[in-house]
């Protein structure tokens, strides 16, 4: 069964998915019983998982998302720390990123969000990013793959914590001598809001700045993108 119907992946038309989705999960679920009732082994045949090389080399592309950093600012060569606070503290706003597609995820029947890839497919790995918390918190390499790791699942427990720990995987994988972060997420039963997403801006000059504080927002995923729904 594929989720194959494009009429369907629109703010308007997203209570009429999750029933599609839902219905969808009920078949599967009778037929595998009926299988095992009836002794047919052989009707049980599970689609193939889709690969980390798959992922990696650009071989999918629906329901992936690249995200190429977690707390270090490519075109500005800062960490996050670094680059915007609010009210003395600091916000990271390329994290948030992450965990919005996440959420997205998770309220549109699944998918993977690769950190330490370029939108371009550009293998880039997360060192960088290591490198600005081991010299932040004089950490080892291990340390500092858990504290992000850590980061991400929290910021998503504070939207949902039923959905984090349910519904998201997070693995540590190594691809020509890159260190990449790949996240697993499958759909949700219930509709999960973002509880705090920092809505930012750049200047003429360049300057990163906090536009507003976005309150329990609902993302799905739309023509391969992230976009705010509302109903």
């Amino acid at each position: 069964m594929k989720l194959d119907d494009m009429s369907l992946f629109t703010p308007e038309k997203f209570p009429d998915f999750i029933k599609k989705r839902t219905k969808w999960q009920h078949q599967g679920l009778t037929k595998f019983l009926n299988s095992l009732f009836e002794g047919n082994w052989g009707d049980i045949q599970p689609e193939s998982p889709i690969t980390d090389q798959e992922l990696l080399t650009q071989e999918v592309e629906i329901g992936l998302e690249r995200k190429e950093t977690v707390y270090f600012d490519v075109a500005r060569e800062k960490s996050t720390w670094e680059v915007l606070k609010s009210r003395g503290k600091p916000i990271h706003y390329l994290r948030a990123d992450i965990v919005r597609a996440i959420i997205s995820f998770g309220n549109s029947g699944g998918g993977h969000v690769l950190v330490g890839v370029a939108d371009d497919g550009n293998i880039v790995g997360l060192e960088r990013d290591i490198e600005v918390l081991q010299n932040k918190y004089t950490c080892s390499i291990p340390e500092a793959k858990e504290k992000i790791t850590d980061a991400i699942s929290g910021e998503v427990s504070n939207s949902s914590q039923e959905f984090c720990h349910s519904s998201v995987d997070q693995k540590w994988i190594l691809f020509e001598g890159k260190a990449i972060l790949l996240i697993k997420i499958r759909g949700f039963s219930q509709v999960i809001k973002h509880r705090k997403y920092p809505k930012t801006g750049v200047t003429d000059e360049g300057t990163v700045v906090l536009k507003k504080w976005m309150k329990n927002v609902h993302w799905i995923r739309m023509d391969g993108r992230t976009e705010e729904c509302d109903f």
